[in-house]
Parts: C-alpha cells; structure tokens; sequence
C-alpha cells in the first residue's frame, strides 16, 4: 500500500473516531450521566463532594457567574448563595435536594480580601441509604434554572479519628486541647504530654506515633516525630518554643486500625497561638 493511500486512511479513521466521541459525549451530557460518586458515609450520615463544572459546561456561563465571588453563605442549610463583587445580593443560588451544602476549603459567610473563582462544593448530613443526589444552579437575579441533574450515589463507609493534647499548662494545671478549643493555655515543658485520639464514635485507639510539624522563621516547616502516644519533655520543649514564634503548630497522629490491620493517620490537631 502506498504511503499516501495509508495516510489518508489514518486520517479518515482518526476523523470519523473524533466524530463519534463528540457525539458520543454530546449524548452523553444530554441524557445527564453523570459521574458516580461515593458518599462517604461516618457513622448515621454521608459526604458527597462536587466540582460546578460538572453541572456548568459552557466556559461563559461558568465565567460570568462563578469568578470575582467575595461572599458565600446558606440562606438554608440545603441552598447556597455566591454573591459577586461590587454587587448588593448574591447572584446564584445553588439547591439541594437533602443534606448541607457548602463550599470546598473556602469559607462561609465572611469577606474574602480578594474574590474567588468557586470550583467545587461539599454536601453533608445525606441520607446513608440515598441513592441519587438532586442539585439545581440558578441565576438568583431572575431565578433562571441554569443547570439541574442528579448525581448517582456509591456510598462507602469511612472513619474518622481525633486528636486530643492533654497536658500540663503553666499554672500546674491539667489541660485538653482539642480542635474544637476556643483557647489555647499555655504549655508548661516541664511536664510530658499525651497525644489521645478518639473514632467518630468516642472509642479510643492505639497511637502509634505522632508528629510534629511547624513553620520556621525562613517560611518552611520543622517536622519532628516521637514514637507512642507520649509527647517527651524534648518535645513539649520544642512545642513551647515554636509556639512563641510561631500563629499555629500542627500535630499529627497514626493509629493502629484493628479492623484494616494496618497503621492510618487521624485528623491534625491545630494548635492555634491565640
């Protein structure tokens, strides 16, 4: 076969393959299949999380109504409000069928100092047993519907682990510090400290290790490690010393999972300097 002949025909099979996975994709957005996605179910209730793209296809629209954003909030649990820059309310509105919706790692219902583009959305408190999840996007202005489908649901049950310092502070007292604390006392070094840690449902685990992690004066971070769940005079030295110069210091712990065998990392335990 000439080498022309044989070139023509990779192109025309590379067209006609193009072709159809467009109208392939075309279809496929049509008739909403959307991505499956696992809901993390901790104990009674589950976790689902969303990116907008998936609901928004059109560049423009995604433009036009989720860039230059400086304010998000519910007005109810299950709808969440994205509020533009320079505007007086905000502009979208994004419902629910169940469950709380939030957004990914920015925050609620504060100013943000330079507006954000919102790329994803966080659903709680879902049903364990739901097997879809109804979402609707509108222009809150004209109460337009710009998107609505349904997400099928794979729920997978998950654990939770959390952390507890319990220390001795520097008036002699006894103190536990956990990341619900509204304030933090300070450490005394001349005690040791324990690292507790909890799962979703108060029970206690073995702690294998723990870690110690903190920014420095040049900007990166120190990481220490000590084996068990016994912070050491050493460390409860360094923490108190870090915690001096340092906003926050970050503490880490592994736990023996009796269940997977194996050992796995709770939640950080963020010790705010405040």
């Amino acid at each position: 076969m000439k080498r022309e002949n044989r070139d023509y025909i990779i192109k025309k099979s590379g067209f006609f393959f193009f072709f159809f996975w467009v109208l392939f994709s075309s279809l496929s957005v049509a008739h909403g299949e959307l991505q499956t996605k696992q809901l993390r179910v901790l104990r009674e209730s589950g976790t689902m999380t969303f990116s907008i793209n998936e609901l928004i296809k059109d560049r423009d629209c995604y433009l036009k109504y989720f860039t230059n954003i400086d304010l998000v909030k519910n007005s109810e649990p299950n709808i969440l409000l994205l509020r533009q820059q320079y505007t007086i309310k905000p502009r979208v509105r994004i419902e629910v069928a169940q469950g709380h919706i939030y957004t990914d790692g920015i925050a609620m219902d504060s100013l943000f100092k330079s507006p954000k583009s919102i790329m994803k959305c966080k659903v709680s408190e879902i049903g364990p047993t739901s097997n879809f999840l109804k979402i609707k996007i509108y222009d809150n202005y004209s109460n337009q519907l710009l998107a609505e489908d349904a997400f099928p649901l794979s729920p997978i049950i998950v654990h939770e682990y959390y952390p507890e310092l319990h220390y001795t502070d520097v008036d002699g007292n006894e103190q536990v510090y956990t990341n619900e604390s509204k304030r933090f006392v300070p450490i005394s070094p001349n005690h040791v400290g324990r690292i507790i840690v909890k799962d979703e449902y108060g029970e206690r685990m073995r702690v294998t290790r723990v870690g110690y992690d903190y920014p420095n004066r040049m900007g990166g971070t120190l990481i220490e490690m000590s084996i068990g769940d016994t912070i050491s005079y050493r460390g409860m030295t360094i923490l108190t010393g870090r915690l001096r110069e340092s906003p926050e210091c970050w503490i880490y712990p592994y736990i023996w999972n009796p269940t997977s065998k194996k050992e796995v990392r709770g939640k950080t335990l963020i010790i705010k300097n405040r």
